[in-house]
């Protein structure tokens, strides 16, 4: 492979924070975008149902940004432990 393609390998320990960060702001724009498109569609059809898979979707991303956002720990890349994983221990 040329040296001139080759892509450079991010650093874990200084790029962790921003990608958490980057994720979190997606989430809750997200939401927005779909909240907004969602009671649009609703308010303004003829059918009122034709919006509800956005709500949902609005519903679904502001949930995820509010779960990460309430996680515990200063790790947002850390998941929940499972049964399975306590009982091994």
């Amino acid at each position: 492979m040329d040296e001139s393609t080759e892509r450079p390998v991010p650093d874990p320990e200084s790029g962790a924070a921003d990608d958490a960060e980057e994720s979190d702001s997606n989430d809750v724009a997200m939401a927005i975008v779909f909240g907004v498109v969602g009671v649009t569609l609703v308010l303004t059809l003829d059918t009122p149902w034709a919006g509800l898979p956005m709500l949902v979707l609005g519903l679904f991303f502001g949930g995820r940004a509010v779960r990460r956002s309430l996680r515990p720990g200063g790790d947002p890349a850390s998941t929940p432990t499972t049964r399975a994983s306590e009982a091994d221990d």
